[in-house]
């Protein structure tokens, strides 16, 4: 927990960045060690009880997306099979494995059950989409062990060379294709790539090896000993449009194009295939924790409240006085899924399936209540515009409270002062200039004053002077 003067040391960070002074704020850097420590827990969590369904994943903070109970209990794996495969063949099978919009590795990589932030600052905007889509890794799975059968599946065009995890023999198959994220495109139909839904759990003994991008490999080369981890290089692309996932759930598309800083998983898995002579495998993405997956809440008597703040892994970022406090906390639990399920519903899913959305969602849901009513009757406000010193003062003056961030600055107002936030916000350069014009104003008096003064002490000294010389003209 990290305690400070929070005024005093709002207001230094206000003038450094208005000098600016490249420097991490506490706030910015207790950020950055939550999103890091929350990826390590991740990491630690599949090798010590391997890769298993998001519905059984309680104790860390992953990232999920809209789950329904038909696959709650499902763990999703892309199978691939390039035995025999043409340059061709295998350039299509990449494309379905990784550039593929719903169940490619780097369309999977952009999804999460809470939206993008919504601002009107682009370059936020891009830093948060190139954040999602860096942070993953990607696991590199032994295949189905049993005999492979060759059968045409749900979305596919042709039979594909397949077989079962489940012993029980109810996997689900797809191989459904549909738009590359980067050309936006259909990609092209391609039955070497088989996605399977099983309840099966992948231990340590089933990962091959572990692609992880050049910022990862250390994380991960620390908690998987005894495992090839691959660090994978990046290359620029273009990302022409978002996952239809995102479009679903929360109306979000691109409005143009970005070009993206993109992990090149198909060179870095080609080397390993040539190298080791691997022709079947199994992938799996694993989507990690960025800084914009985290929110800063007000939390009053926050006290009373320790052991939920626990086990939602709430981390304080300052404490203002004995009981109100900010603390850093999941978006999951504190963006609600009221909106996703209305786009759901007004993009055409059956009730029965949206019966089992909200379902899958509850818990969330409960804990974003819980959450809203631990600020207390007060509002919570984003501000994405740079706030400056003077701005900064004066509702920390009047008892606003405040943290900022790199990316944005919270507050949290009894509601009775929210319009004094929103003159501070919007219209502050106005009362600087309206407290410009009253000291010009003062100045301009005091002046004329000492003009006037002037003039008549000069006055009267001149009528002092010219009535000596009317006396002695006498």
């Amino acid at each position: 927990m990290y305690h400070c003067a929070i005024k005093e040391h709002m207001i230094k960070c206000a003038q450094c960045l208005q000098e600016n002074i490249l420097m991490k704020t506490p706030t910015e850097m207790k950020c950055v060690t939550t999103d890091r420590t929350s990826n390590h827990e991740i990491l630690s969590s599949i090798r010590a009880h391997g890769l298993v369904s998001p519905h059984k994943i309680r104790h860390v903070l992953s990232n999920q997306t809209a789950q329904s109970n038909s696959v709650s209990g499902c763990i999703c794996v892309n199978y691939v099979n390039l035995k025999d495969a043409s340059s061709k063949e295998k350039k299509d099978a990449y494309a379905a494995a990784f550039d593929e919009e719903y169940l490619g590795v780097l369309g999977i990589s952009l999804e999460r059950n809470h939206p993008l932030q919504t601002i009107n600052n682009p370059e936020l905007y891009h830093q948060e989409i190139q954040q999602r889509i860096m942070h993953q890794v990607v696991f590199v799975l032994a295949p189905p062990k049993l005999s492979p059968l060759r059968k045409t599946v749900h979305g596919g065009k042709s039979p594909a060379e397949f077989a079962f995890f489940s012993s029980n023999f109810d996997d689900g198959f797809s191989q459904a294709r549909e738009k590359s994220v980067f050309t936006n495109q259909n990609v092209p139909d391609c039955n070497r790539v088989t996605e399977i839904k099983t309840s099966v759990t992948f231990k340590s003994k089933d990962m091959i090896a572990i692609l992880a991008p050049e910022f990862l490999y250390d994380m991960c080369r620390s908690v998987f000993s005894g495992i090839e981890i691959i660090s994978v290089n990046s290359s620029k692309k273009t990302l022409q449009c978002l996952p239809k996932m995102l479009k679903m759930c929360f109306d979000e598309s691109l409005s143009e194009p970005l070009s993206l800083d993109v992990p090149d998983y198909a060179s870095a898995l080609d080397n390993l295939c040539a190298a080791s002579k691997l022709t079947q495998f199994s992938l799996h993405a694993v989507r990690l924790n960025t800084p914009f997956d985290f929110s800063l809440r007000p939390i009053y008597n926050w006290h009373k409240h320790e052991a939920f703040l626990l086990s939602i892994k709430a981390q304080m970022a300052y404490e203002h006085h004995e009981h109100p406090a900010w603390f850093w906390v999941h978006k999951k639990y504190t963006v609600s899924k009221d909106p996703m399920i209305l786009n759901l519903r007004k993009n055409g899913l059956p009730e029965d399936k949206l019966a089992s959305v909200i379902e899958c969602n509850r818990d969330s849901s409960e804990k974003f209540n819980q959450l809203v009513s631990l600020k207390g009757s007060g509002s919570v406000n984003i501000i994405y515009s740079r706030l400056h010193a003077g701005q900064i003062h004066y509702l920390l003056k009047n008892d606003i409270y405040l943290v900022c961030t790199p990316n944005f600055s919270m507050t949290y107002c009894p509601k009775e002062k929210s319009p004094l936030l929103k003159q501070v916000v919007d219209n502050f350069s106005s009362i600087e200039q309206q407290a410009a014009t009253k000291i010009q104003a003062q100045f301009r008096s005091y002046q004329c004053q000492k003009f006037f003064k002037g003039y008549q002490k000069a006055h009267q000294e001149m009528e002092l002077y010219r009535s000596k010389l009317l006396s002695m003209g006498r």
